[in-house]
C-alpha cells in the first residue's frame, strides 16, 4: 500500500500519459526482477482527484488484481496400438497471447519436412492464458516407439525455442476368429507384445457384458504372465456354455496402457467365434461282386486331426 515513486526505476516506470480532449492513459510498467517479490494475487491501485475542484471532490481510488503466470508446457504422452494414428499435444500456460510459432520435431527434423501427409500439425487457438497445440502421427509411420520435440515461440516470455519431449510408445494386440467344435472347452488367446507396462485384459461376451472372473460355471479368465512386454491372455469358454452360444459369436478384448492412462485410448480387439457340430456322413456304394470297393466316412465339424479312426 506505498506510494509509488517515478524515482524507482529499478522497479517502476511511471507514464503520466497525454491529456486529449478530457482523456489520458497512465501506464504503469513492472520491471521483470520486481516480479520475482511480488505475489500472484497482488492488487495495485491508480488513484485521482480533479484538479478543478479539489477541495470539494472525493479521491478516485481503482484497484485491480495482478495474477502472475508462470510458463508451462505439459507433454500428453500415449500408448497406442501399433498402426494407428495417434494425436499427442502440448498444453501451453501462463501465456496471455497466441504464441509467435510452433514447431514440432522428430530426432531433431522438422515432421512436416519428414512426409507431410503422415504428420498433421495444429498451432492451436489461444485462450484462457492457455493454448494446446497437437501432432496427428498417422498409422503408416506409427509402428515403433518414437519421440517427439514440441517447440514453441513467445516474445511475451522472451523465449525462442522452449521445448518438452511427447512420447508415443506402440503394441501390438491379436485375437484371430476361430471355428470350434462345441464338444469340449475352448480356449480364445488375446496376445499382447510391445507394451511397456503390465495391464489387465478384458474380455467381453457376445451380449456385450464384461465377462466376471467370479463367472466359473461359464468361463476362466487366465491374464497371462507379463515378460519383456508381452504376455497372453485366456479366456476358456466352458463347454456347457458352448452349447447355449449362438452359431456365430463374437468376444471381445479391451485393454488400455497402464503407464500412461490419462492421454492413452482403450484398444478394442474383437474375433468370431464359428462354432461346429460333430457329423460322421458315410459314403454307402453298390458294386459289381469280385472287384475293389472304397468306401468313406466325412467327418465335419473338426478343427484338427483326429486322433484315431477304426473300421470294424
Amino acid at each position: 500500500n506505498n506510494e509509488i515513486s517515478d524515482s524507482d526505476t529499478n522497479n517502476y516506470v511511471i507514464d503520466q500519459g497525454t491529456y486529449i480532449f478530457g482523456s489520458k492513459a497512465s501506464t504503469l510498467t513492472i520491471k521483470t526482477a520486481k516480479f520475482a517479490s511480488l505475489s500472484s494475487g497482488d492488487v495495485f491501485k491508480c488513484k485521482l482527484k480533479s484538479a478543478r475542484y479539489p477541495s470539494d471532490s472525493p479521491e478516485v481510488v481503482k484497484g485491480m488484481t495482478l495474477t502472475l503466470l508462470s510458463l508451462d508446457i505439459e507433454p500428453t504422452n500415449k500408448e497406442v496400438e501399433t498402426g494407428t494414428d495417434a494425436t499427442v499435444s502440448c498444453v501451453i500456460s501462463g501465456i496471455t497471447q497466441q504464441l509467435d510459432a510452433v514447431v514440432w520435431r522428430k530426432d531433431g527434423t522438422d515432421v512436416t519436412s519428414l512426409s507431410g501427409s503422415n504428420y498433421v500439425v495444429s498451432a492451436g487457438t489461444y485462450g484462457s492464458n492457455s493454448q494446446t497445440t497437437t501432432l496427428t502421427v498417422k498409422a503408416a509411420v506409427n509402428t515403433a516407439d518414437s519421440t517427439y520435440t514440441c517447440f514453441i515461440a513467445s516474445s511475451e516470455w522472451l523465449i525462442t525455442n522452449r521445448q518438452t519431449n511427447v512420447l508415443v510408445n506402440v503394441f501390438a494386440v491379436e485375437l484371430e476368429d476361430r471355428s470350434v467344435a462345441i464338444g469340449v472347452d475352448q480356449s480364445l488367446t488375446c496376445t499382447i507384445s510391445g507394451l511397456s507396462q503390465d495391464t489387465p485384459v478384458t474380455w467381453i461376451d457376445p451380449d456385450n457384458n464384461e465377462i466376471s472372473n467370479s463367472d466359473t460355471n461359464n468361463y476362466v479368465i487366465d491374464q497371462g504372465t507379463f515378460i519383456f512386454g508381452s504376455k497372453a491372455s485366456t479366456l476358456t469358454i466352458k463347454q456347457s456354455k458352448l452349447e447355449n452360444l449362438p452359431s456365430s459369436s463374437i468376444f471381445t478384448c479391451k485393454l488400455k496402457s497402464a503407464l500412461y492412462p490419462t492421454y492413452s485410448p482403450e484398444v478394442v480387439k474383437e474375433m468370431t467365434l464359428t462354432l461346429i457340430g460333430l457329423s460322421v456322413q458315410p459314403i454307402n456304394k453298390e458294386v459289381l461282386t469280385a472287384t475293389d470297393a472304397t468306401i468313406s466316412c466325412v467327418i465335419t465339424g473338426i478343427t484338427r486331426q483326429l486322433d484315431a479312426v477304426v473300421w470294424h
